[in-house]
């Protein structure tokens, strides 16, 4: 009964997604990069650094840049081969997964960042200036993954960025938020060391780019969002105490899993430093 309620909730989560993501695709990319995330985390009362994995698509028109997690279901799910079979295993290995990184960052090159994020129950989205991050060029030089770097400084999020980006691949792109070099970012550190991005794969590619935004997303200003963010990732149970019972208009419990307004609701395992304030 288990196995069978399970696969009928996902064949209509499934069809749901589909009827939203059939006329999603925005682009196809021309490289995939994987990034090591390493992030400064509170564990038994001592920091501890932990990895986490994103993709960043970087495609002929649009980047797009998003847990590596979230990027194998998006590709499963928009594959013409795949089974609902292999489509069932990426949900469930996609559900387990307690720590991840929740904002998805995209944006036409050259032009503004949309970032599609998650807050409790809720999707939200907000847009952001490129001029957010005013870049002043370093003096070092660095040879990474075989390109050669240059160094490049701002102030971001409450952090000083330090980043090095290859000059020879000339797409103004880089992990998370962090683009609008002239070349890609290959390494991306804050000063305290707290957060640290790092390139481990570069590849040529020509999969689809795809938009991750669905009917219910809520349109919000960056400050506000990443003020409230940040608020209930110190105290996740203090904040979701204060939601009115009218927020929670749906939850579906899978394998201990809960969805709430067909939202996936996580609580990291560790307390983190924030990556923006």
């Amino acid at each position: 009964m288990k196995k069978f309620f399970f696969c009928a909730v996902f064949l209509l989560m499934l069809s749901a997604a589909n009827d939203v993501s059939a006329q999603s695709s925005v682009d196809h990319s021309r490289y995939h990069c994987i990034y090591k995330y390493t992030r400064s985390c509170e564990e038994a009362g001592q920091s501890q650094p932990h990895d986490l994995y994103l993709m960043l698509q970087v495609g002929h028109n649009v980047t797009s840049c998003m847990d590596y997690a979230l990027y194998q279901l998006d590709s499963v799910n928009h594959a013409p081969t795949s089974t609902n079979e292999e489509k069932e295993q990426k949900w469930r290995a996609y559900l387990q997964n307690a720590d991840f990184f929740d904002p998805v960052v995209q944006r036409p090159i050259g032009g503004d960042m949309t970032v599609y994020d998650q807050l409790a129950v809720e999707q939200y989205r907000y847009n952001e200036p490129l001029s957010a991050l005013m870049w002043e060029m370093g003096e070092a030089t660095d040879s990474i993954a075989g390109y050669l770097c240059q160094e490049a400084f701002c102030d971001y999020g409450g952090h000083r960025w330090r980043v090095m980006f290859a000059p020879e691949i000339a797409v103004d792109a880089g992990p998370w938020k962090l683009c609008g070099l002239p070349g890609m970012v290959m390494r991306a550190e804050a000063a305290d060391k707290s957060h640290v991005f790092e390139l481990i794969s570069l590849q040529q590619s020509s999969a689809g780019i795809y938009q991750p935004e669905t009917k219910s997303t809520i349109a919000t200003a960056r400050d506000e969002f990443v003020k409230n963010k940040n608020i209930y990732e110190q105290n996740p149970d203090a904040f979701m105490s204060q939601l009115s019972m009218e927020a929670i208009r749906e939850v579906t419990v899978i394998e201990g899993q809960m969805l709430i307004n067909g939202v996936h609701f996580r609580k990291s395992p560790f307390r983190c430093a924030a990556l923006e304030r």
